[in-house]
């Protein structure tokens, strides 16, 4: 039987790509990953944490969506909506 390899909150957090205040929120709400406590510390598994992330769907944090073949991407960069940031700011 192998021994599980554990992280602590600030690996785990960087293995998520997430902030570690962030995980903290998620601890606080049974939202994160399972944990396990040692003393006064919290560990996780990593092949726990593996797991829990493909069931959440969402890679990188951001939800994945489904692009058909062949179908173009568009970009948030062209968006006319956002000001333009060449210019000062002007205030009143």
């Amino acid at each position: 039987m192998r021994t599980p390899q554990m992280m602590n909150s600030v690996e785990c957090a960087k293995f998520l790509g997430i902030d570690v205040q962030t995980l903290r929120v998620w601890n606080r709400r049974n939202e994160g990953p399972p944990r396990v406590r040692k003393g006064k510390r919290y560990y996780y598994s990593l092949e726990v944490a593996k797991e829990w992330l493909k069931a959440q769907g969402v890679c990188g944090g951001v939800p994945r969506v489904a692009v058909p073949v062949g179908e173009p991407v568009r970009s948030l960069s062209a968006a006319s909506s956002f000001p333009r940031t060449d210019q000062p700011r002007r205030f009143r």
